[in-house]
């Protein structure tokens, strides 16, 4: 036996005090006075004392009894359950929403988001709790990084709802480990019970890093909802990989004409996912370009499925070198499907005039008479600037630095820088050489042409960092170059398809031997490396290449074949591009800045502006996609940086229900899921919401304040017409004449 409302209740049967204290007042005794007839009188008394005894008995008993029952039925009791109380604690609930990308998803048959129906089965069970018990609710969003946004809970649930109708769908995967933690951290307090609420549409997006997450020890329930069984086909922009990040520009925005480039090639990677997989299908893909508020249309492209297939790719030839010069976002649009999120991925390119390239090298600028007085320095500049006879504008310019003069003044402006020469390097170089990668630089390393044993090595590798072992003794070979492309950087991917061919007739006499496990670019026909590539910095910029031949003919042929242009050219292009970086994080991180930035502003409109702390990252975490423009504390602008959705959460597959209560299982709590349908949660069927969610003790308890009010009126009558019998007080009616 409990009550609704224990203290109304308690209040109530104090009160059954007062007919006993008004009986016991009445019954005081008081100063006799005799006259007369006062014999009579108590003759009559005692012959009728035992009946008004028990009149007076019975009367205070129905009085009392008439208190008690109002007090039951005002304190709501509730009868059953064996005894139970756990009901009348109050309540914590902590909600826990999905508002991860997977919560944009769109039900094709009601038009509405999984966010909105995991909102309203949110206020589903809100609405069990009472505020007048002490009920608290907390709110958490579960997008990554979780955070708290209605904390410590409050009694106000009307207010509690109208944050729930605020939220809105981000773009960063689920963190339902961080929500957890966060709730870890909330103090446990004695005569509550405490539970969390999981809302989410459950597709394969979001169940996500579930290994290893347990409830808070004092967590006594977890409610869920129901997975989603709605099929929803979704194709995802996966990547956007134009030829090269950094373009040589001569255009004007917009001017399809004005480029010397040609065309450039960009791809698009296509994902799907959902019930079309098993179908042959097809994506329309746009590409445009983001200059501040300007948007200009490059093309479009198809991305072809097979059956069964989930990935496809979508070629699109665009003239960017008609575009002018400056930074820009190449942005790549598909759909609309069912989840708009992932509809669109952005990529930051740069756009420049040309590109400056310092090559360190001894003897200044000289016409060789033959190819045998050609130095490796001639070869390099010329293979840098084939078209310098044809044309007075070059698209790569060759700035000459002396071995002996390679200080930070003579770095500043250049996009790479070539060692010729490295066993003239002064002292100190090596350290400058790697602040220049570290700003963003690409370091093209050859080794020294006419010395057999390379004493420079040692010095290079302290100063990069580079994993690599460096033979100090260059040895003889005959061989072939043959054609490997290096997955993680792609320095050649350009000219990967003619790569067997252009190195077929290149002889390699002499070698230096190179031992590196990953990052080689092109191997020899005996396996040992000929390009070996290395990312000295951890914030991705930078990138030293490492030749194992030198650029002189007692070393290979490679100076005299068509070879050599493709190869040197794309080693700079491609790799000033992949040495700046590019600045792309995903939704949920604190994206990286370029130097000096103080702040990110967006590309369009006006949204928030994001600071830059100390350590070149954004002061807080970013979990909405977009491109912003980095500005130092001038306002000039510096670069651009892009937040791709997080597109893991893309996944749409539907989970069963069996599956989600394995995954729940281990926060080793007891998981109650909740019954839903497309109107909302409804009851299980034979027993009430309150008691499925906790909110009551498991077993059925019956409501007697009805039942308790009703008595109360019927002993209000009968102490009415007990009273009037037993004052025995009669009306007499007198009639005239």
């Amino acid at each position: 036996m409990s009550f609704l409302h224990p203290i109304l209740a308690g209040v109530g049967l104090a009160c059954v005090a007062v007919p006993i204290l008004i009986h016991i007042l009445m019954r005081r005794r008081r100063a006799p006075v005799r006259w007369g007839a006062m014999k009579f009188l108590l003759a009559a008394y005692r012959r009728q004392r035992r009946r008004l005894q028990f009149e007076q008995w019975l009367l205070l008993a129905v009085r009392c009894l008439l208190v008690a029952a109002a007090a039951l039925g005002i304190g709501g009791l509730l009868w059953g359950g064996g005894g139970e109380t756990g009901g009348a604690r109050p309540v914590v609930m902590f909600l826990v929403i999905d508002d991860s990308l997977a919560s944009g998803a769109i039900d094709p048959t009601t038009g509405e988001t999984s966010l909105e129906r995991q909102i309203r089965a949110a206020r589903g069970v809100a609405a069990q709790l009472n505020s007048a018990r002490g009920d608290r609710l907390g709110i958490l969003a579960a997008s990554g990084p979780a955070r708290p946004v209605l904390m410590p809970p409050t009694v106000d649930l009307p207010g509690a709802e109208r944050v729930l109708s605020q939220m809105t769908p981000t773009d960063s995967a689920v963190d339902w480990a961080g929500a957890m933690r966060i709730l870890g951290s909330v103090e446990a307090s004695d005569g509550e019970r405490r539970m969390a609420g999981l809302f989410s549409g459950w597709r394969e997006g979001s169940l996500l890093d579930f290994s290893g997450v347990e409830a808070p020890g004092w967590l006594e329930r977890v409610i869920t909802s129901t997975p989603e069984e709605t099929v929803i086909d979704n194709a995802t922009l996966a990547a956007v990989e134009p030829m090269r990040s950094v373009v040589i520009s001569s255009g004007v925005l917009g001017d399809e004409g004005g480029g010397l480039g040609g065309l450039d090639q960009v791809r698009v990677l296509v994902r799907r996912s959902g019930g079309w997989t098993d179908e042959p299908g097809r994506v329309d893909v746009r590409l445009s370009v983001q200059r501040g508020t300007q948007r200009v249309a490059l093309g479009e492209g198809t991305a072809i499925f097979s059956r069964g297939g989930i990935e496809a790719w979508a070629v699109i030839n665009a003239d960017l070198g008609a575009l002018a010069s400056g930074g820009g976002v190449l942005v790549a649009e598909c759909g609309p499907d069912g989840l708009a999120g992932d509809d669109v991925s952005r990529r930051v390119i740069e756009l420049q005039r040309s590109l400056r390239v310092g090559l360190i090298s001894e003897g200044g600028v000289r016409l060789p008479r033959t190819v045998l007085e050609f130095a490796p320095a001639d070869w390099l500049r010329l293979a840098l600037g084939p078209e310098a006879a044809s044309s007075g504008e070059r698209e790569i310019e060759t700035v000459l630095i002396d071995p002996s003069g390679v200080d930070r003044g003579r770095l500043v402006g250049l996009d790479a820088v070539i060692v010729a020469q490295p066993s003239r390097l002064a002292s100190g170089a090596w350290g400058r050489l790697r602040a220049f990668s570290d700003s963003g630089g690409l370091v093209v390393v050859f080794p020294e042409a006419g010395e057999r044993v390379q004493r420079w090595t040692d010095d290079a590798l302290a100063a990069f960092g580079a994993r690599w072992r460096i033979e100090r003794e260059t040895h003889d070979l005959e061989g072939a170059i043959m054609r490997e492309v290096e997955r993680g950087a792609g320095l050649f991917s350009a000219i990967a398809g003619e790569l067997a061919e252009l190195a077929r007739p290149v002889r390699v006499e002499r070698v230096l031997g190179i031992d590196a496990e990953s990052g080689v670019a092109l191997r020899l026909e005996d396996g040992s490396p000929l390009v070996a590539v290395w990312r000295p910095g951890e914030d991705r910029r930078g990138l030293l290449v490492l030749f194992s031949v030198a650029m002189d003919l007692s070393w290979t042929t490679l100076p005299t074949k068509p070879f050599v242009i493709p190869l040197v050219q794309e080693t700079i292009r491609q790799g000033v591009g992949l040495a700046r970086g590019e600045w792309s994080e995903v939704a949920g991180s604190r994206p990286a800045a370029p130097p000096g930035a103080v702040e990110l502003r967006p590309h369009v409109g006006g949204g928030l502006t994001l600071r830059v702390g100390p350590d070149g990252r954004t002061e807080e975490p970013v979990r909405q996609a977009g491109a912003w423009r980095a500005v130092d504390g001038a306002g000039v602008l510096v670069g651009s940086v892009v937040v791709e959705p997080d597109r893991r959460a893309s996944q749409m597959e539907t989970a069963s229900a069996e599956r989600v209560r394995g995954v729940l299982g281990g926060l080793g709590v007891e998981v109650v899921m909740l019954e839903s349908s497309r109107e909302g949660v409804v009851e299980r069927e034979g027993s009430g919401q309150g008691a499925m969610l906790g909110l009551m003790p498991h077993r059925e308890k019956w409501s007697l304040g009805l039942a308790m009010l009703t008595a109360a009126l019927i002993l209000a009558v009968v102490e009415t017409l007990l009273a009037r019998r037993v004052s025995h007080a009669t009306v007499r009616r007198e009639v005239a004449g």
